[in-house]
């Protein structure tokens, strides 16, 4: 059985928490260098208001141009994790709606195919269309398919992101037009129905409903490197903490948060030594967080990690953020009220051997994937605050819920390969 995604558009519809998505990273186009953009959702079901988002033409020959809005700025359709490892190797159908302004644009509509990985977020193309057919002067369904020369994969946890472009098309692009592209319609076959179909099935990570934990302020009794470690368990701190982060001149790579501005010294979450188990799915994580001003322009990021008993030698799992800000419904910037930014951090099926641990880490980044027009890069001079250790539903009530059953390791002594030692952890007989 096939699987159809379709073009959906935020600004009508509040993305779920599991379609949230940031990355901190700018977008590299078609036509050269790199550029801020905008989320969208890649949906399996169909929007609720036809739009549309246009591009000015270029002098041909061009590699494309994306659709977008704000002077161009690309919209990027981004799906929700994927549930399975996925290879895509059948015939793929791109039903795409536009038209351009005038027959001597020459454009003709395509689409360009990318893989948002779990681990980092960071995007790049796995496949590029090459319709060269000149669209009309009026919407209408742009309908072809085509099967990849060399198949491409996506791991589970990846997410799946599309961009529609326009290449030439009846022969070399000419400046001064436009071209249109029409997606979020709620109507089969009428304005706005743009999608994709793949040969392939394939499905999205289901709600976690595993073990919930809890970022303290108990140390976690273990020193792996120049950072405060904290525990984070299956029960609340002892009162609200706070996690306080300078802002700096963007772009900016991720910045990990911090214990104060004064000192600057990192901080970071571990769980308990678990029992062997394999961390797969999503988790939803429920951060407590704000920016001192809007001028800030940050929104908040999460690592989880596997790693050995004493913190060392972690291994990456996943990484996803997202921010407070509902206006427009974007769920990308944070706000200046301590509210819960939600979202998941997915990642492939990844063994955790007895006596390992989870780490977690949050970080601060620059605002992209915005809608409006006007802020991306972070400005330095202000400061983001994660609450933690806090009550359910109030101040601090930060947490992590998994997809699985998390267990601590016990020690039972007698040939047991792992013993208690003074710092409150444990390490191999």
């Amino acid at each position: 059985m096939a699987t159809t995604l379709y073009f959906n558009y935020t600004y009508y519809t509040a993305p779920t928490v599991s379609q949230r998505v940031v990355t901190g990273d700018w977008y590299t186009h078609l036509y050269g260098g790199t550029t801020a953009w905008y989320a969208q959702v890649l949906s399996t079901s169909r929007g609720s208001t036809a739009s549309t988002s246009s591009r000015g033409s270029a002098v041909g020959p061009t590699p494309g141009v994306e659709a977008g809005i704000y002077a161009g700025s690309p919209l990027l359709w981004i799906s929700q994790p994927l549930s399975a490892d996925l290879t895509v190797s059948g015939s793929i159908t791109f039903n795409m709606r536009a038209y351009e302004s005038s027959m001597s644009a020459n454009m003709a509509i395509n689409c360009r195919i990318l893989k948002m990985v779990a681990t980092t977020n960071a995007v790049s193309e796995v496949y590029k269309t090459v319709r060269s057919t000149e669209l009309g002067t009026s919407e209408a369904a742009n309908n072809w398919s085509e099967t990849p020369g060399s198949s491409f994969s996506f791991n589970r946890g990846d997410r799946i992101v599309l961009a529609a472009f326009f290449d030439d098309g009846g022969g070399n692009q000419s400046s001064g037009y436009t071209g249109y592209f029409y997606f979020n319609g709620p109507t089969a076959a009428a304005s706005g129905d743009s999608y994709v179909t793949f040969t392939e099935t394939f499905s999205f990570e289901s709600e976690p409903a595993g073990t919930t934990v809890y970022p303290t302020g108990t140390s976690a009794g273990i020193d792996p490197g120049s950072a405060t470690e904290l525990e984070a368990w299956t029960s609340r701190g002892g009162g609200v903490e706070t996690a306080v982060t300078d802002t700096a001149n963007g772009p900016i790579s991720a910045k990990q948060v911090t214990t104060d501005t004064t000192s600057d010294t990192l901080v970071e979450w571990y769980t308990k030594p678990l029992e062997a188990v394999t961390l797969s799915g999503a988790v939803l994580v429920n951060a407590r967080v704000a920016e001192s001003s809007t001028a800030a322009n940050s929104t908040l990021r999460c690592e989880i990690a596997i790693c050995d008993i004493d913190g060392s030698n972690p291994v990456a799992w996943g990484m996803g953020g997202a921010g407070t800000d509902t206006t427009n419904n974007n769920y990308i910037e944070l706000t200046t009220s301590q509210v819960a930014a939600q979202f998941w951090v997915s990642g492939d099926d990844l063994s955790i051997t007895h006596g390992q641990r989870i780490r977690i880490r949050f970080f601060i980044d620059d605002v992209f994937g915005h809608y409006t027009s006007t802020i991306y890069n972070m400005a330095s001079g202000y400061s983001v605050t994660v609450y933690y250790a806090g009550s359910a539903g109030a101040t601090g009530d930060t947490y992590l819920t998994f997809p699985i059953t998390l267990t601590e390791h016990e020690v039972s002594g007698g040939g047991d390969d792992l013993m208690p030692y003074f710092g409150g952890g444990y390490y191999p007989s």
